[in-house]
């Protein structure tokens, strides 16, 4: 997941200049795309609770991934704002639905115990990938620009979520009840 998140989150240090500079948006159009996909965001993570089982969450997650990898190809080759929005408010909604999942996991697949320490850690780990998102974001834009800067990070995500399709298929999703992740003892 850390890898993930450091390729999507990339696109943050460019989404403003794809906005702007590429597909004409104004300011105040790059605001209320953000404010849009944040209410995609909010949608997700409520419809997420459909996901009732330990088999159902961890698909989620797994499509999850390469849906908002699409989601950020999609941005990239937008013709225009309008495209541009509505794969904001997609690719919202599979980030909520994914984050509300994995939290969901991390409490009820845990033990008690450590529970606490596997939360901080993903946690800890996950917002120091959004930091290297950052630099990687800032070096991509530079060197191809804010287009093929979306184009490449979600081809990158569409095939992390491959080959985690592919590890998941290589073996039974774990039935309801077992430990998904390995305690930190």
């Amino acid at each position: 997941m850390l890898p993930f998140i450091v390729a999507i989150e990339s696109v943050n240090a460019v989404e403003v200049f794809l906005v702007r500079d590429v597909l004409g948006g104004s300011s105040a159009f790059f605001g209320f795309s953000e404010g849009a996909a944040g209410v995609g965001v909010a949608c997700g993570a409520v419809l997420a609770a459909a996901a009732r089982s330990t088999r159902g969450r961890v698909r989620t997650v797994l499509w999850a991934i390469p849906g908002m990898s699409l989601a950020v190809i999609g941005q990239g080759l937008a013709p225009g704002t309008a495209v541009f929005l509505a794969l904001a408010v997609t690719g919202g909604l599979l980030v909520g639905g994914l984050n509300a999942v994995l939290i969901t996991l991390m409490v009820t697949e845990t033990e008690a115990g450590t529970r606490g320490r596997v939360v901080a850690f993903v946690g800890g780990a996950a917002r120091s990938c959004t930091m290297i998102a950052l630099a990687v974001g800032g070096v991509l834009g530079t060197v191809l620009g804010p287009r093929e800067s979306f184009v490449v990070v979600g081809v990158a995500g569409v095939l992390i979520g491959v080959m985690a399709l592919r590890a998941a298929a290589g073996r039974a999703l774990s039935p309801v009840g077992e430990t998904v992740f390995v305690s930190m003892e």
